[in-house]
C-alpha cells in the first residue's frame, strides 16, 4: 500500500517538474522575444583624449571613460560608463584584439551611483607598439539590450634613450 502510494507521488511529481520546466522555458523564450535590441554604431572617438559619448537619437546617453588615459600596458585601468536615461539592470564589457587573437575578457561592471558603473582591470599587452582593441558594452534593461562597440588602444611606453658614451 505504501509503495503504490509513493509510486503515485513520484509520478505527480515527476509530472510537476515536467509542466514547469515546459512553462518556465516558454515564458523565458518569449520574454526573450520581447527585448529590442539596440545597436548603437562604432563611436570612433580616442579615448586617450578624454571621454567617448554616444547619444541615441531616443535621448539616451551612455559615457564611456579610463583612467589613467593613455593605458599603460600591465597597469591597472579603471573603466567608468555614466548611462543616462537607462534603467540598467546589468552591465559587461568585452575586449577582444582587433589584428591580433589575444584572448576575449569580460569584465561586469559594478554600480556605484546615479548612473556610474565601473571596473578595475589590467588588460594584457602584446609585442607591438601598440595594442588595438574592440570593446562592445553591453548593457541589459527589462526590456532592451543595448550594444555600444569601441575601438580602445594601449602603447607601449616610449623606451628612453641612453645618453651615448661616445663623445
Amino acid at each position: 500500500m505504501y509503495r503504490s502510494i509513493f509510486n503515485n507521488f513520484l509520478k505527480i511529481a515527476y509530472w510537476a517538474f515536467f509542466v514547469s520546466a515546459i512553462v518556465a522555458v516558454t515564458f523565458l523564450y518569449f520574454r526573450w522575444q520581447r527585448i529590442e535590441r539596440v545597436e548603437v554604431p562604432m563611436n570612433h572617438c580616442d579615448l586617450r583624449r578624454g571621454p567617448c559619448v554616444s547619444e541615441l537619437t531616443s535621448g539616451e546617453i551612455i559615457t564611456l571613460q579610463i583612467n589613467p588615459t593613455n593605458m599603460p600596458v600591465l597597469t591597472s585601468i579603471v573603466l567608468e560608463v555614466k548611462t543616462q536615461r537607462i534603467p540598467v539592470e546589468k552591465m559587461q564589457i568585452n575586449f577582444k584584439g582587433k589584428d591580433m587573437n589575444m584572448g576575449e575578457f569580460t569584465y561586469n561592471l559594478q554600480p556605484r551611483k546615479n548612473g556610474i558603473y565601473t571596473v578595475q582591470t589590467i588588460l594584457p599587452t602584446c609585442v607591438q607598439e601598440e595594442m588595438v582593441w574592440q570593446a562592445v558594452l553591453n548593457i541589459d534593461t527589462q526590456n532592451k539590450h543595448y550594444r555600444v562597440p569601441f575601438h580602445v588602444v594601449n602603447e607601449r611606453p616610449q623606451k628612453k634613450t641612453k645618453p651615448s658614451l661616445r663623445s
